[in-house]
């Protein structure tokens, strides 16, 4: 692999400290954020579109939950496997694109998949985050991880496909 594919692999892959960021942050706020959603669900009156939306991103959050460990691991398998010897092996870096990071980086796709199902569901119902109040800073917190990892996971794939 040439060293301007490197330079660009590198460069794409370095956006994986802020992918692994924005999960520790959900993994830390995202149980919390699911309760309280949980109960908002449960008191507050909404009609039934509202509640089926919710459930859907409730759904989509435990989705994320469960997977969030793994894909914390794989990310960093991803930046430790591209160390000079692996890259050797690959004669162009769109190659080990294709051949190693699209199966280490599968489970982060389905992340981003669900965290999508998730951002679209919660927009569509009037949440907790969305009033002032001082309590719900779990579930602001959950928002904005899904929301920045799923920005961030969009600059890292701009900058895998730039590989030739």
């Amino acid at each position: 692999m040439d060293d301007a594919d490197v330079k660009k692999l590198y460069s794409a892959l370095a956006i994986t400290v802020n992918l692994e960021a924005q999960l520790t942050n959900f993994l830390s706020r995202g149980g919390r954020a699911g309760k309280a959603w949980t109960a908002w669900l449960k008191t507050a009156t909404v009609d039934a579109s509202q509640k089926a939306q919710m459930k859907e991103a409730l759904t989509a959050l435990t989705s994320l939950a469960k997977n969030v460990k793994v894909v914390l691991k794989d990310l960093d398998k991803a930046t430790k496997d591209a160390n000079k010897t692996t890259l050797a092996k690959y004669s162009t870096g769109k190659e080990y694109r294709d051949k190693v990071l699209s199966k280490q980086l599968a489970s982060v796709r389905v992340w981003d998949q669900n965290g999508t199902k998730f951002m679209t569901s919660i927009a569509k119902v009037v949440p907790p985050f969305a009033h002032p109040n001082d309590k719900a800073v779990d579930e602001k917190a959950t928002y904005t991880a899904v929301k920045n990892f799923l920005h961030y996971y969009d600059e890292m794939n701009k900058g895998l496909a730039k590989l030739g």
